[in-house]
């Protein structure tokens, strides 16, 4: 459970990402965090042959914080719909290629270093499609880790705890 805010970063003329992501590293780690890893997610776009009828986007996300799952969102017209389903979902879409086919130039991603700091979760992600740079993205998550104690020193004890009734 936790709240997650994921904001673009600006890139000031002159300066490169690189340079942008290595100063807010510094900020960072001059704050307290602690760096705890790395972090990547992909995705990559398919179209759907135009003898399908109308045509339909399926988006394959993949994110390092969830090996063993897949994402996915097929837009078709009005309607989106979104699958989370395990590492075969990726041989389903090789078996699907003759009614779907990679968008050209499309694989994005966003990959970085990922710090800790309090119940903070600090993500600095460098956006690059196709290896060419886009933007830097920022994605803080607070993890209530202080509220889940309290919560659980609540109901861990021999006690029971009774709600009132209204």
């Amino acid at each position: 459970m936790g709240v997650t805010v994921l904001q673009q970063y600006p890139v000031p003329e002159n300066k490169t990402g690189t340079y942008v992501i290595d100063l807010l590293t510094k900020r960072i780690l001059a704050l307290g965090a602690t760096q705890a890893g790395q972090f990547l997610v992909d995705c990559e776009s398919y179209l759907s042959h135009p003898t399908m009828g109308s045509t339909k986007t399926v988006h394959i996300l993949h994110n390092s914080e969830q090996p063993a799952s897949v994402f996915s969102i097929l837009e078709s017209g009005t309607k989106n719909i979104h699958v989370i389903a395990d590492g075969l979902f990726d041989l389903l879409m090789m078996k699907l290629s003759q009614h779907y086919t990679s968008k050209k130039q499309t694989k994005i991603e966003s990959k970085g270093p990922k710090f800790e700091l309090g119940d903070f979760c600090i993500k600095l992600g460098s956006v690059t499609m196709n290896q060419n740079f886009k933007g830097i993205l920022i994605e803080v998550t607070e993890s209530f880790r202080i509220f889940s104690l309290i919560v659980l020193s609540i109901f861990s004890h021999n006690s029971t705890f009774h709600l009132p009734y209204t």
